[in-house]
């Protein structure tokens, strides 16, 4: 485990109740330098932000996020699961996690208010990819790779219990975790995690919600290639829906 640098410069607030679980398929040297997610923390310079961070990664999400849990320590309330190639826009997201916690037991950044039999992706009710009705989706996520973004979707409403999270970035409260026993499906790798995880969480009697973080996501995913419809067809068999 590993913390961010903050010896030289004054640290903007304490985020020393967090730990942030990152899979990367860089090694660590390409990682400090061109992970977005790792230079975005980096410069925001936490006091004893904790960066878990998983490198050469060639094995699933779940195995990593599964082991993560295992190397949780005293200190942390709060664990976050995210992407390598999230850029944090807001300087207070530690705070606004705390908030969004004491809320829901797991929070995130888009998803949907529903979860309809057969649906492929958060945002999508079929395989063709028709979208989910307004009225059920919520939050918003910025796409590029510099700032100002190229886009920024807004999805809906956030702060609103949700069925389905979007896996760039979730975030628990630990206890809850820990108290509902609820892990990662390691049949799932890259895709369906996150919609597994959060159907699980919810069947577990766990709350989801979507919270105000900014974030900026330099991928716009891998719906529709061959392992991510393996993975569909795995994920409806176990839910069977």
């Amino acid at each position: 485990m590993e913390r961010i640098d903050t010896t030289p410069r004054k640290a903007l607030l304490d985020a020393s109740d967090i730990l942030v679980v990152v899979a990367s398929r860089l090694d660590s040297t390409d990682f400090a330098k061109t992970s977005a997610t790792f230079r975005t923390l980096n410069a925001m310079n936490y006091y004893g932000l904790s960066l878990l961070p998983c490198y050469n990664n060639k094995t699933s999400l779940s195995v990593v996020y599964n082991m993560a849990i295992g190397r949780i320590l005293a200190r942390h309330k709060y664990i976050v699961f995210a992407h390598d190639d999230l850029h944090f826009l807001d300087f207070y997201w530690p705070e606004r996690l705390r908030l969004g916690l004491s809320t829901f037991d797991i929070v995130g950044v888009a998803g949907n208010r529903k979860c309809l039999p057969g649906q492929p992706a958060w945002g999508f009710v079929d395989l063709k990819g028709t979208p989910s009705s307004l009225e059920n989706y919520s939050g918003q996520v910025a796409h590029g790779t510099v700032f100002p973004p190229k886009l920024v979707n807004y999805f809906g409403p956030s702060k609103v219990e949700v069925e389905l999270l979007d896996g760039l970035f979730i975030a628990c409260r630990v206890d809850s975790l820990l108290n509902s026993g609820i892990r990662f499906d390691e049949r799932f790798d890259f895709h369906f995690y996150d919609l597994d995880f959060t159907r699980t969480a919810r069947k577990s009697g766990l709350t989801c919600g979507t919270w105000d973080i900014s974030l900026m996501h330099e991928s716009e995913g891998g719906y529709g290639s061959p392992s991510w419809i393996e993975n569909y067809y795995r994920y409806i068999s176990k839910w069977e829906s």
